[in-house]
């Protein structure tokens, strides 16, 4: 008898796939996402249609990171594509945000979340920024955004400065779910 759990409310991928929970193979739609010709893809789907869980999967192929995540995907349909596919696994700086937990009952009360949710992401990809030379104004606006002492102006433009300072640090197209 299969002892295998349904994961229900899990949206992490890669937890997903360690803790063998049930999983239908949805890596093909990796090949949809590449076959797209436009530089935004909106994904609409229902409630509690895995859209999370589907972006947290295109994250772990796509990101660049210190330990390989190829383990993720070999036995997925995906891997059994062309090598070009399997070539761009690994290979990107994803930025990745998620609103699925941004509530709450006022205005503000969202905002600090959505504000919470860039600044990990700041302090997520800061050891791939390290490296970099920032210009002065770059350094005090990334320090704020990480510190959640940004202005609304400064968290406005929060994403557009991360892709462009990813872009610079690494050369190559990044990728923002």
């Amino acid at each position: 008898m299969d002892e295998r759990l349904i994961p229900l409310g899990e949206s992490d991928f890669e937890t997903v796939r360690h803790d063998q929970f049930y999983y239908v193979d949805k890596s093909m739609f990796i090949r949809e996402v590449l076959r797209e010709s436009g530089k935004v893809l909106l994904i609409p789907r229902p409630r509690r249609f895995g859209k999370t869980l589907n972006l947290s999967m295109l994250r772990y192929y796509f990101e660049r990171s210190e330990a390989s995540r190829q383990g993720l995907f070999t036995d997925l349909a995906i891997w059994q594509q062309d090598e070009q596919i399997r070539q761009l696994q690994g290979t990107m700086p994803v930025i990745f945000v998620s609103f699925k937990d941004a509530k709450g009952a006022t205005w503000d009360d969202v905002y600090k979340e959505v504000t919470a949710q860039i600044s990990r992401e700041y302090i997520r990809h800061e050891p791939f920024l390290a490296s970099m030379t920032f210009y002065r104004k770059e350094k005090q606006e990334y320090e704020a955004i990480s510190n959640q002492e940004a202005t609304v102006s400064q968290m406005k433009n929060s994403l557009l400065y991360l892709s462009q300072w990813l872009q610079r640090a690494y050369g190559n197209k990044r990728v923002l779910l």
